[in-house]
């Protein structure tokens, strides 16, 4: 469903041009066949079937996420990104003005155990996956 609410058609071919768009939400589950071989997983479930698989722990989790804000902090203050992020001009932002910078970063992220990541609650009871992991 993470194609919703407007579900596209998966291509027939590789760089086909012929996606098909629709809200049918049925056409975007898998079917039966495919859940039984591969199973039917979010990405966040996976994440968190990942982690427990390898022994990834919360706070490792919330150590990865943190070292990716502050590469990303890293990067974007060296230039690595210039020329890749342009302007975007708003309509409510004042005239004359636009976004410079992408708004997803974290760069000041936390891990204090009263705040930041600590605080983050899983998004499944007992997984590592929070809003602020990074996907890999």
């Amino acid at each position: 469903m993470s194609r919703a609410p407007y579900v596209i058609s998966k291509p027939d071919a590789p760089y086909s041009r012929d996606a098909r768009c629709t809200t049918d939400h049925r056409r975007a589950l898998p079917e039966l066949e495919f859940i039984k071989q591969y199973g039917n997983h979010s990405m966040p479930e996976t994440g968190d079937n990942v982690a427990r698989d390898f022994g990834i722990t919360r706070e490792q989790s919330d150590e990865f996420a943190l070292a990716s804000q502050q590469k990303y902090a890293a990067a974007e203050k060296e230039g690595f990104y210039k020329g890749e992020i342009m302007a975007v001009a708003l309509a409510r932002e004042e005239e004359g003005r636009a976004r410079r910078a992408d708004v997803g970063r974290r760069a000041s992220a936390a891990r204090q155990h009263d705040g930041g990541l600590a605080k983050l609650k899983p998004l499944f009871e007992g997984g590592v996956v929070t809003a602020a992991t990074p996907p890999a």
